[in-house]
């Protein structure tokens, strides 16, 4: 009951971890989408999702319920990542709308990193800079990225993952239980705003082909 109260006070801070999505994705947390609905957003919304800045650290979060959502968000990338790589030259990316340039992703990592302060939680130290490899990888030379870069990096996210994992295997069973019921509301939260988008936007479909401009 102690944990359910705490998660349920730490719901305001879910905006610590929140990307703000652009308006045809409105109430959907890129973090917390599962791996289907990440492979079908499409280029600029999975761009979009990688890139947009996080509104505020996560210092009101304990840090099992910080890893569990950073793991949620290295599972998008990687598979954003991948999708990418599926696609033989840039332009078809393009098309496909998953074309990601170098500063998008060098961006992506600092957000991250910053806002979650990861390398300062209990064991984390290691991912982080396991995650930071994306951004050298992004780096280290100039023009497109090539379907190697993309596969290292997404790669890279998938290590951490499993980093992540072990960082958070190692906390007390009382603190992973904490988190999450954390992450569990945070969940429920997000898949609230998807349904209040997803009504949102079919009704403004039907209205305007009521009164079509």
């Amino acid at each position: 009951m102690e944990a359910l109260a705490a998660s349920e006070r730490r719901l305001s801070a879910s905006n610590s971890l929140r990307l703000r999505a652009p308006a045809r994705l409105t109430g959907l947390c890129a973090i917390s989408l599962d791996r289907r609905s990440a492979a079908g957003l499409g280029a600029s919304a999975a761009a979009t999702a990688l890139l947009l800045p996080l509104p505020a650290p996560a210092a009101e979060l304990p840090p099992a319920a910080v890893i569990l959502r950073v793991a949620e968000v290295t599972q998008f990338q990687e598979d954003a990542l991948r999708r990418a790589a599926s696609y033989s030259d840039e332009e078809e990316r393009e098309r496909a709308g998953y074309a990601f340039g170098r500063n998008q992703m060098e961006m992506s990592v600092d957000v991250l990193l910053r806002n979650t302060r990861l390398s300062s939680l209990p064991g984390c130290a290691t991912p982080a800079l396991t995650i930071g490899e994306v951004k050298r990888i992004a780096s280290r030379r100039d023009g497109m990225l090539s379907q190697a870069d993309l596969l290292a990096m997404a790669a890279a996210y998938s290590r951490s993952r499993d980093e992540l994992r072990v960082a958070f295997e190692a906390m007390p069973e009382r603190e992973r239980r904490e988190g999450k019921e954390i992450v569990r509301g945070l969940k429920a939260a997000d898949d609230e705003r998807k349904r209040a988008a997803q009504a949102e936007e079919e009704a403004a479909i039907a209205e305007r082909g009521l009164y079509p401009r």
